[in-house]
């Protein structure tokens, strides 16, 4: 058959178009297609073979039927080659050329290699670092609808990373982020919010976003939500519901959680008194950069309490 149209044909039984899904009949069709040099098919080949869908999962063969569909000057295939190289999946890792693939990407517009080659840029991967030339990139990741682009890019305007600080773009930002599920988005959102940082001051928003993010397993949303449990803001307090939401942030390792759960330990305020329990808590949140329980820890080590003077 025409090779676009065992392509569609595909698609359709891969997504259920019209009929319903046969993975296996589906890749049947693409590797008809591939064979005639289609490029489409060759990249939804590859990403069959990457994810294990219709087929045996084959990271050596998701990469040549990818290198096809990127000879054949499909770039989207050339964001997924890079995540080989990146995560060295099928091939040695290599953060040089996995940059240099999320560029080709990036340049072609496609949303999700903008995202990967801002994140080189920021953490000097396979390219210099250059923060701001990371923001141009995260700008159009964001713009294509990247979440986890919005979130990163409104951090850059929130503390003027790359660009110039403006709180209200970065509150829009994160908006956007939280609005399609995203974690830090809504973290983020959620502290602008109970502070009034580049929009209305609104904590009974800023709680609901924290119990979402908390609720599935955000480590700085759980601290947070820790913290307003401990000072009733907008929950009645309950300091047992704040030691609760603390020890899940520590469990995830946020040092603050362990230091504040911790101070809780020390007095016995929502959890019973402990206080080598709670001197521990500290000392693994000081060691962990936290400064508050820097200074708390050398008190406790100078009185002796929970530890050995």
């Amino acid at each position: 058959g025409d090779k676009r149209g065992l392509y569609y044909a595909a698609v359709c039984l891969l997504e259920g178009v019209g009929t319903q899904t046969d993975p296996k009949r589906a890749v049947q069709l693409l590797q008809a297609s591939a064979k005639q040099g289609y490029a489409n098919a060759s990249l939804r080949l590859g990403i069959c073979y990457l994810d294990g869908t219709g087929i045996a999962q084959s990271a050596v063969k998701a990469f040549h039927h990818l290198s096809d569909a990127h000879a054949l000057g499909n770039a989207t295939a050339a964001y997924y080659l890079g995540t080989l190289y990146r995560d060295g999946t099928g091939v040695p890792q290599d953060d040089t050329l996995s940059a240099k693939y999320f560029k080709e990407g990036a340049d072609a517009d496609v949303p999700a290699a903008c995202y990967q080659y801002a994140l080189c840029l920021i953490h000097g991967r396979g390219v210099p670092a250059d923060v701001t030339l990371a923001a141009s990139y995260l700008h159009r990741a964001a713009e294509g609808g990247v979440p986890e682009a919005q979130y990163a890019l409104g951090s850059c305007y929130e503390f003027g990373d790359g660009v110039r600080t403006d709180l209200c773009e970065a509150v829009r930002l994160y908006t956007l982020a939280a609005q399609a599920g995203n974690r830090d988005g809504q973290n983020n959102l959620a502290g602008c919010l109970l502070y009034g940082r580049g929009c209305r001051k609104d904590t009974a928003a800023a709680v609901e976003l924290l119990k979402k993010a908390a609720d599935a397993g955000h480590a700085g949303a759980c601290y947070r939500l820790g913290l307003c449990y401990e000072n009733g803001v907008e929950v009645e307090q309950n300091l047992r519901a704040a030691a609760a939401r603390y020890a899940e942030a520590a469990r995830l390792g946020d040092a603050h959680a362990k230091y504040r759960l911790g101070k809780l330990y020390l007095a016995g305020t929502g959890v019973a008194k402990d206080e080598q329990k709670g001197a521990s808590l500290c000392t693994a949140a000081a060691m962990a950069g936290c400064l508050q329980a820097q200074y708390d820890t050398y008190l406790l080590y100078r009185s002796g309490t929970g530890v050995a003077r």
